[in-house]
């Protein structure tokens, strides 16, 4: 039911024909509804909410690099390539050069019998800042993952449980009883 002041949703029995029902909408279904699917299902979906946000917090921290591939002092050919990959560290400023101990499959002038190669003509000297920024965003997000999954999930995954009722959570397993412990009478007035 989404009405009233406590909104939720209950999910249908299979084959519910007596009641009114719809389906889970896709966007605005809490993850804790998810609950009625099962522990799983509900850990399913939070994972991936956090995943979401990890990897866009990932995209936060990558934008001094996006931009900096982006720019023309990075490479002159950058303007010809698709916005998806332009920000990329894709270098398409080539020329040839000689190569002098090459062999093989490169191109070879059949009159000298030189061998050419393609050389990045992109601005390599000033690496460092982009070098820095994208080790310090890569140990983040590990850091960030490692805490979310082993150790706020660990919390998530009791919670959730605790949330579920089942016959586990009323189950009493007594170690070592007396070998005389045999009436069920017995037992019920010791519990």
């Amino acid at each position: 039911t989404d009405e009233g002041p406590k909104k939720g949703f209950v999910r249908a029995p299979f084959g519910e024909r007596t009641r009114p029902t719809r389906l889970y909408p896709l966007w605005s279904t809490p993850v804790k509804s998810m609950a009625d699917f099962g522990v799983s299902v509900r850990m399913y979906f939070s994972t991936l909410l956090a995943m979401a946000g990890f990897f866009a917090f990932a995209g936060v921290l990558n934008l001094p690099l996006i931009s900096y591939f982006w720019g023309d002092n990075y490479s002159d050919g950058t303007q010809d390539l698709s916005p998806a990959v332009r920000g990329s560290a894709v270098c398409v400023d080539t020329q040839q050069v000689k190569c002098f101990d090459c062999f093989g499959s490169m191109d070879a002038d059949r009159l000298t019998n030189v061998i050419f190669a393609f050389k990045n003509a992109c601005n390599f000297d000033d690496w460092l800042l982009p070098g820095v920024l994208s080790w310090g965003s890569s140990i983040l997000l590990v850091v960030q993952f490692g805490v979310a999954f082993f150790w706020l999930q660990r919390k998530a995954e009791i919670v959730f449980d605790e949330d579920m009722q089942t016959a586990s959570d009323y189950s009493i397993k007594v170690n070592n009883p007396p070998n005389d412990a045999l009436d069920p009478d017995e037992w019920e007035q010791f519990f």
